[in-house]
This record gives structure tokens, C-alpha cells and sequence, in this order.
């Protein structure tokens, strides 16, 4: 992997209820690392310093969630942008989104005020689980939020607006090659169903 740009995710998990473990960030005080980088085919969101936690709370969907703060998310934009002219890559046309914002459901806290940004599709996410690994292969969505009225931790942390990126689908077990998260987005997905409807569709 190239290496792009790296920032800090503020909050981060990746359940696996198979084996009711979770991959989180350390502490509300402590994020994760996040490297966005490339290869021939994909961007690589690679994400590396968090922990390995029982499940809170059991049945919890297989998915990845990672947080980060608006204002370092935002200059990884014209970064990606350069990559793609530079790269001359053929791009798909803009795909209508196939999913919603998420909704509230009893037993859960609010969600946030949330705006959708962007969905990707063709989508791997693997993840580190004792001597395998889960792969969860579909979506990506991306969106724009700041605190519910349940989120009082992160109000007290200021209430900045975070990116929001979520990858659920299909659910697979490999073989263990890496102690990292990684998440694959192809190349050809970036330019109309990421970078133009997050510019579109941004809030400052």
C-alpha cells in the first residue's frame, strides 16, 4: 500500500457476533490510527491501535464503524482528488443509493443527527480475529454527524461534527495475513460515488 494521508479515529468497532468479540478504540479518551493509502486496484482505509473486547451486547450485527472528526477528514479530500486525475482512472457512473439513514429502535440510544454523504458498493472490510479473520463484503456509506440527544460523552468532547464510515454485507472467514483492519474500496468507485456526493452534499 501508498500511503496517502493518516489521521486519528476518534471512536471505532468492528463486531464479529460469530465469536461475540469486538475491535474498538482503547478508551473515549484514546482513538485508532487510520491510514487511507492505495494499490494498483483499490483505496486502502487501514486501521491499526485498537483493542479486543467480549461483546458488550450479544447479536450485535457484523459491521465496521469508524469516526472521524470533520476537520481531519476533510483534507484527505483534494488528496484523493489529485489521486484519481493523477491515475487517469476510469470511473463508474453514480449509482442511486440503495440504503437510508439509520433509524432509532427501542432498546438502543438515539442516533445521531446524521446526513448521508456518499454509498459505495464492491466493498471488503477484513478484520483480525484470533488465527482468522472476518470479511464482510457490500457497502460502504458515509455519513456526516454530530451528537444525539443520548450522546452526552461526546457533547462534553465538544459536539464536533464527525465523519462517519460503515461497512456491512455479506459475511465471510479467511485465513489471518494481517494484524490491521483493512477496508478495500475499488478505485473506479471513487471519483461519482464517493468524491462527488461528499462534495455535494457537505456540511460545514
Amino acid at each position: 500500500m501508498i500511503q496517502l494521508y493518516e489521521c486519528q479515529g476518534k471512536h471505532f468497532k468492528v463486531y464479529n457476533s460469530k465469536v461475540e468479540e469486538v475491535l474498538e478504540h482503547p478508551d473515549e479518551d484514546t482513538g485508532v490510527i487510520v491510514n487511507f493509502g492505495y494499490n494498483e486496484n483499490d483505496l486502502i482505509i487501514n486501521v491499526t491501535g485498537f483493542l479486543k473486547k467480549p461483546m458488550r451486547k450479544i447479536g450485535q450485527k457484523n459491521r465496521g464503524d469508524i469516526y472521524i472528526f470533520q476537520k481531519d477528514f476533510k483534507p484527505f479530500l483534494p488528496i484523493l482528488d489529485k489521486l484519481l486525475k493523477d491515475q487517469k482512472t476510469v470511473s463508474d457512473p453514480e449509482e442511486k443509493w440503495r440504503f437510508g439513514n439509520p433509524v432509532e429502535r427501542d432498546g438502543r440510544q438515539s442516533v445521531p443527527n446524521c446526513f448521508k454523504l456518499a454509498e459505495v458498493s464492491e466493498v471488503i472490510l477484513t478484520a483480525p480475529f484470533d488465527e482468522q479473520s472476518l470479511r464482510i463484503e457490500g457497502f460502504l456509506i458515509v455519513d456526516s454527524e454530530i451528537p444525539g440527544r443520548d450522546q452526552s460523552l461526546w457533547a462534553k468532547q465538544g459536539g464536533g461534527r464527525q465523519i462517519h464510515i460503515g461497512v456491512w454485507g455479506s459475511v465471510s472467514i479467511i485465513e489471518k495475513k494481517s494484524e490491521a483492519v483493512d477496508i478495500s474500496i475499488p478505485l473506479k468507485k471513487l471519483e461519482n460515488n464517493f468524491l462527488k456526493t461528499i462534495q455535494e452534499y457537505w456540511i460545514d
